[in-house]
């Protein structure tokens, strides 16, 4: 009489696999090897016909759509929305469990590299260079179609958002807030590792230049390669939303370019000591910074790109400190981001140096109504 099924880890010293049953190796490994009836391909399974002969053009009785299989359904009709029995995940498939809870640490059968995975191929032993069945265009992968022609618009399966990908829910739904595997550091992506991890050098594809960044080109390559029509498109759009959050945050009238240019003629960039060739608001526009001389001090072009939209808060430490020493509005704007952020739980590493810094830096205090 067979016993009870129990999770087990199959025999076969080359598979390895976890799997729940009564016997001692898999189902994979148990089955014979045969000799296809149609083809005659040696295959190892205990249908007397090989899966590539199984499968006949049909047509699904359910969506009408065409395909190539052994079933009555089309993969997408088979498949249901159900909750993983692990994780408790929300996923859509044919499985009971999410591929991450069914992963296990096997050996690939090509390179004989260890892998986490599913199958028996690791992802780079899969990838073979091939011809898109739509466009034509020659991609390495394991797809019919290369990624390109995989995207279509969608409507996200969360927020009901229309979007243009190869997922069923948009990237804003995947994100979460995780920890950084590399460093540590808190982030919200669909990612395991942020962005100042998976940046590295490389060499730009058009010029040579070697560049320290996540993209395969260079700032000034990449803005050659967007077509004029387009790039003059996109910079009127966003020099029109760079107007309006002006007006939308003046408080007192708009900051003439005088105004500018003496705040960037006032000395070095707060931040780092280099030649100021910017203005930057040290509040954003974005965040809720207003249009005010109180707002702006003088910075040099890569840090005002590199601080963006982002607070005191959430850039580069050693930069801010620079500017909470040499600024009095900088000090300012990190005492108030400090007062608001006193109870959260960051370690208080950075704050309570940041804190001496502030109480040793001489605080000027900027009147909205004064006009100089």
């Amino acid at each position: 009489m067979a016993g009870k099924p129990k999770t087990r880890v199959c025999i076969n010293p080359e598979c390895g696999r976890t799997f729940t049953g009564t016997t001692r190796m898999c189902t994979p490994c148990r089955a014979p090897v045969r000799t296809c009836e149609v083809c005659g391909a040696t295959f190892k399974d205990y249908r007397r016909v090989c899966a590539k002969c199984g499968k006949k053009d049909r047509v699904c009785f359910e969506c009408g759509k065409s395909f190539k299989g052994a079933t009555k359904k089309c993969s997408s009709c088979r498949a249901v929305t159900r909750d993983c029995l692990i994780c408790k995940r929300r996923i859509r498939g044919h499985n009971k469990i999410c591929d991450s809870c069914r992963a296990t640490e096997r050996c690939c059968q090509g390179c004989r590299r260890k892998f986490s995975g599913n199958g028996n191929w690791c992802g780079s032993c899969k990838r073979t260079e091939r011809q898109c069945v739509s466009c034509g265009e020659i991609f390495n992968g394991h797809t019919a179609k290369c990624w390109r022609c995989h995207r279509k618009l969608r409507r996200c399966e969360s927020c009901a958002k229309e979007f243009v990908g190869n997922f069923r829910r948009c990237s804003a739904c995947y994100a979460r807030d995780r920890e950084c595997e590399s460093c540590g550091r808190r982030f919200r992506s669909h990612m395991k590792i942020c962005s100042r991890c998976t940046v590295k050098e490389r060499e730009c594809e058009s010029c040579g230049m070697i560049i320290r960044s996540n993209h395969a080109m260079c700032r000034p390559c990449r803005t050659e390669a967007v077509p004029e029509e387009e790039r003059r498109a996109r910079w009127v759009k966003t020099r029109n939303a760079r107007r309006a959050r002006q007006r939308g945050a003046s408080v007192s009238g708009p900051v003439s370019l005088a105004v500018y240019q003496a705040i960037r003629n006032e000395g070095s960039c707060v931040y780092c000591g280099d030649i100021s060739e910017t203005v930057d608001h040290v509040r954003p526009l974005s965040r809720g910074g207003i249009e005010h001389e109180s707002n702006l001090v003088p910075a040099c072009m890569a840090c005002n790109y590199s601080k963006g939209r982002k607070l005191l808060s959430e850039w580069d430490e050693g930069k801010v400190l620079c500017g909470v020493e040499a600024s009095p509005i900088v000090a300012e704007e990190w005492a108030s981001l400090v007062s608001e952020t006193e109870h959260s739980s960051d370690g208080g590493t950075f704050s309570d140096h940041a804190d001496s810094v502030v109480e040793s830096a001489p605080v000027q205090i900027y009147l909205i109504g004064d006009a100089e």
